[in-house]
């Protein structure tokens, strides 16, 4: 839907899959998933015959800043992201420099990327009021021939402080940083690089291994596409089924209804296989209803504890939580066939899993193809909203 939405707007720039999703050591396996949206997602826009790279931002966390950044790169054309996205906030006043900042570092570990990389948000508020110095290092010499420009963090004031307009009801009024931050970029002349010259000369990366003493959880294999179609096919092969058809949305509800899921899965799965309902990022196994929404996932394992108790009363009840109804499949043999007449995907579900945590990937034959975003076209993009 926000495909169809914003790809109507000719100033659409990017869509970003995931901002921080893996933001610490302890949830590298998320990347698995967003990047399986990242595909999914492109190959949307493929079907639909637009052309709008979907890219990915992450923090700059020193632990997993490598594995991350690799992890994005890696795969083929279709999994891999169009650009790369740096949320970096370490250059901080004006007595900070492109070296003392750890700028320069960034900088490095990205020299000879295959596709675009850019700052997808910056701008320091230790030191107010903001005079933005980064800027000159980002559209100068210091950065252009690496990085593709960046977005100042952000547009609309909020609690934190980091707005260039205040907003009250329908009307904004400038704070001090929305004129140091157009003086900034009027101060700049960033030399871009043209598509007629430009020679690609990145490299893809590899994978990054997987294991706790790699501090990367994260198979190579991703998750499934998504079928709405399937999960319906399976719900209709059930025999119990939970009351509630929907996840509820109220604060209160869903806390209720996670508590109740959680207790089901805990008090089931101990006793029998929920392998078709569970995940695995790690080993890169996901079972081929893992992507159904809680509500069908939930019904599944009451169900199979159904099976198991050969329909004994009080076996389809789980506290009020289940009840039974008259399956109109005799089994969900058929289920895994079914698609989305609407997706356009190459995912696929994975039993065997991924475990060779040092396995190389193929060159993307498209995606250093891809010429750098020009830094002269991302300030203008950043500062569209200045003039």
């Amino acid at each position: 839907r926000k495909v169809d939405t914003f790809s109507q707007y000719d100033n659409v720039f990017a869509f970003i899959a995931g901002n921080e999703a893996t933001n610490m050591v302890n949830n590298t396996d998320t990347s698995a998933f967003v990047k399986a949206a990242l595909r999914d997602v492109k190959a949307y826009i493929k079907s639909k015959n637009l052309s709008i790279p979907v890219g990915y931002a992450t923090n700059d966390d020193a632990d997993i800043r490598w594995q991350l950044q690799t992890y994005f790169d890696c795969g083929s054309e279709e999994e891999q992201a169009d650009f790369y996205g740096v949320n970096l906030y370490e250059w901080c006043g004006n007595t900070a420099t492109f070296e003392s900042s750890g700028y320069v570092d960034v900088v490095k570990n990205f020299t000879n990327w295959d596709v675009p990389v850019l700052l997808t948000e910056y701008g320091c508020n230790a030191v107010k009021p903001r005079t933005f110095p980064e800027i000159a290092s980002i559209y100068g010499t210091d950065m252009t021939s690496t990085f593709s420009g960046g977005f100042v963090y952000e547009y609309v004031e909020e609690d934190n402080e980091y707005g260039l307009v205040s907003v009250s009801g329908n009307t904004g009024k400038k704070t001090a940083d929305y004129d140091n931050f157009k003086k900034a970029l009027a101060a700049v002349n960033p030399k871009g690089v043209t598509m007629n010259s430009y020679t690609p000369s990145g490299k893809q990366q590899s994978c990054p291994a997987v294991g706790a003493s790699h501090a990367w959880m994260a198979s190579s294999t991703l998750p499934p596409t998504p079928s709405n179609a399937t999960c319906e096919c399976m719900m209709k092969s059930l025999s119990c089924v939970s009351k509630l058809k929907t996840v509820p949305t109220s604060t209160d509800d869903l806390a209720s209804f996670g508590k109740s899921v959680g207790n089901i899965f805990g008090t089931v799965c101990a006793d029998v296989d929920c392998g078709d309902v569970s995940t695995d990022a790690t080993k890169g196994v996901y079972g081929k209803y893992s992507f159904c929404n809680a509500v069908e996932r939930v019904s599944w394992v009451m169900n199979a504890w159904y099976v198991e108790q050969r329909g004994v009363d009080g076996s389809c009840d789980f506290g009020g939580f289940a009840q039974t109804t008259k399956a109109t499949l005799k089994d969900d043999s058929t289920c895994s066939d079914q698609k989305d007449s609407s997706t356009s995907s190459g995912g696929s579900s994975s039993k065997n899993g991924d475990e060779d945590s040092d396995s190389s990937s193929s060159k993307s034959s498209g995606a250093s193809g891809m010429a750098a975003l020009s830094a002269g076209a991302a300030m203008v993009l950043a500062a569209a909203v200045m003039f």
